[in-house]
C-alpha cells in the first residue's frame, strides 16, 4: 500500500499522522507496555512460591484420592450392615 513512483520503482511507503508506516504494526503501545509489566509482577510473584503452589496441588490430589476410598467404603459398611441387621 505504497504510493506509485515512477515505474519499476519499489513503492514509497506511507505514513500515517501517528508517524506508523501504514500496513506494518504499529510498535508497542502504552497498554501493551503495561500487559508486560503487569504479566513480569504476577510471574515475579508467583514463580518463587510455584513450589509450594505444586506441593499443594499434590496433597489436595492424594486428599482426593483418600476421600474417595472412604466413600467406597462407607457404602460397603451400609451395605454389609444393611445385610446383617436386615432392613
Amino acid at each position: 500500500m505504497g504510493v506509485p513512483t515512477r515505474r519499476g520503482d519499489k513503492p514509497r511507503e506511507r505514513q500515517t499522522s501517528s508517524g506508523h508506516v501504514e500496513g506494518k504494526s504499529p510498535p508497542f503501545s502504552e497498554a501493551h507496555k503495561m500487559e508486560t509489566e503487569i504479566l513480569g509482577i504476577i510471574l515475579g510473584a508467583v514463580l518463587p512460591i510455584y513450589p509450594l503452589l505444586f506441593v499443594i496441588y499434590q496433597k489436595i490430589g492424594r486428599y482426593d484420592e483418600i476421600v474417595e476410598e472412604f466413600k467406597k467404603l462407607r457404602y460397603e459398611h451400609y451395605r454389609l450392615r444393611e445385610a446383617y441387621h436386615g432392613g
